[in-house]
């Protein structure tokens, strides 16, 4: 082959070479094109799935917010209720209490005399075991608490009894 036959073969290798290459540059030109597409159609569904579940989770919590109010408000009836019938329960053991306070019930002396000579007797025997040094610190804390509570009975008993 002479130069210039050698010359025109590899022109056209190179030709071909060259259209390979720009088929290829223009399959990356359309891939690069569809993939950008393909990405903001990706974008889209994405957003669009977002605000999607954004709606269904205000949605729900608006669901969720007016059940809880629903139930509070059912709750606030129910108390209120309760607290009307408590109130006309105290103010009719008010006035039972009024009407039993006016009538003096009668007294039964024997009865009351008894009943100081109990209590005298148990604050007798909780002194002796207050004294007693064998007890230990908290029964006595515990019996001084008791023997104040009953010598406080004790005074109301004859305050309420005794005549004047």
């Amino acid at each position: 082959m002479d130069t210039a036959a050698k010359r025109q073969s590899i022109e056209r290798q190179t030709d071909r070479v060259f259209e390979a290459l720009a088929t290829v540059a223009a399959l990356l030109d359309r891939t690069l094109s569809e993939m950008k597409t393909i990405d903001s159609e990706f974008q889209e569904r994405l957003l669009q799935a977002v605000h999607d579940t954004e709606a269904s989770l205000q949605s729900q919590a608006a669901q969720r917010l007016e059940s809880a109010s629903a139930e509070w408000e059912m709750e606030r009836r129910t108390l209120k209720a309760e607290i009307e019938r408590l109130s006309g329960a105290l103010a009719a053991a008010q006035t039972q209490l009024t009407i039993e306070k006016s009538a003096e019930p009668p007294i039964n002396g024997a009865a009351l005399e008894s009943e100081i000579e109990r209590v005298q007797t148990l604050i007798k025997e909780i002194s002796a075991a207050i004294a007693n040094p064998g007890t230990p610190m908290a029964a006595v804390i515990k019996k001084n608490i008791e023997r104040a509570e009953l010598e406080g009975y004790l005074k109301g008993i004859r305050y309420k009894f005794e005549p004047r």
